[in-house]
């Protein structure tokens, strides 16, 4: 019934990414938003509501500038022939989100197109991540369009997965009769979930995470379908979807630094842009910087 693809797997690992995400969105003093700096103070941390209305406000004042200097990180990370690009929002010339793009060539000696990928989506707190995302997943599609990416992929991570299996007692409810299923999968999806080792074992290690593979992988769909249809969610995966991506594959132990393990056994879903790319390539040189801006006159703080 359910289809898992790792291929983003093989292509980008995210262990290495960590270190990058949190260096490239730094809060900014609030001096440097000008006359914004009050109203981002204010919300910093405020319920949804009140961080949408600042949004909203924003809407005629916030531009998408392309940095391909800056992305040395995410091209390694995504190979040597990968071209890789961070797309930041920014307001008054401060970023308040980024977000990560990666052009990947296609398989030697094959007609297939490249293909665009999204990644590590971060936004001020006095933001909601799904707002903020919008214009920088418009303007990166439009960019990886014109680089020639034939689709577009998204990976998400899937904060609270753990917690969330825990929560459930998620390891009761396996079906025995699904793929995949041996008699030591509940003990070990429980061991993973809550990161201590199995009874009789000593650690928990590398035995444990296969045997809780085939379930992790399964409930990993089941969770990120659940936060793709969440409103309030202010996760990756919830922006994307919201931008017109769904699930499409589970990518086990995929990012593998220490807080991803513990948080959700380094697990990442792939997401597919179903709708036509925006644009399509042309043979003109890139320019590059990318502003996007609206029409309406700024609004007061």
């Amino acid at each position: 019934l359910l289809s898992f693809s790792n291929t983003m797997t093989s292509t980008m690992k995210l262990g290495s990414m960590a270190g990058l995400a949190r260096r490239l969105l730094r809060p900014a003093p609030s001096r440097q938003l000008n006359a914004w700096a009050g109203a981002f103070d204010e919300n910093s941390g405020a319920p949804l509501a009140a961080r949408m209305e600042l949004a909203s406000k924003l809407e005629g004042v916030w531009q998408v500038k392309m940095e391909e200097q800056d992305s040395s990180g995410l091209a390694a990370a995504a190979g040597s022939s990968s071209s890789a690009i961070i797309f930041k929002l920014q307001v008054e010339g401060t970023p308040v989100a980024v977000m990560r793009a990666a052009l990947l060539p296609p398989p030697a000696g094959t007609d297939t197109p490249a293909t665009g990928l999204l990644i590590g989506a971060q936004a001020h707190p006095a933001l909601p991540l799904r707002a903020a995302g919008v214009p920088l997943i418009d303007a990166s599609r439009k960019y990886l369009a014109k680089r020639g990416a034939g689709r577009v992929m998204a990976v998400a991570p899937l904060p609270g997965f753990c917690q969330w299996i825990v929560s459930e007692a998620a390891w009761h409810a396996l079906d025995d009769k699904d793929p995949g299923y041996s008699d030591d999968q509940p003990s070990a999806v429980e061991a993973v979930a809550k990161g201590v080792p199995r009874e009789g074992h000593s650690v928990l290690g590398h035995g444990t995470f296969t045997a809780a593979q085939p379930a992790l992988e399964k409930l990993a769909f089941v969770y990120a379908s659940r936060l793709a249809l969440d409103t309030e969610a202010e996760t990756e995966c919830a922006m994307f979807a919201a931008a017109g991506a769904e699930v499409v594959g589970v990518n086990y132990m995929h990012a593998t630094d220490a807080d991803s393990m513990r948080d959700s056994a380094g697990t990442t879903v792939s997401m597919h842009f179903n709708d036509a790319v925006v644009e399509k390539a042309e043979p003109k040189a890139e320019p590059e910087t990318i502003t996007i801006t609206t029409t309406k006159a700024p609004p007061k703080p």
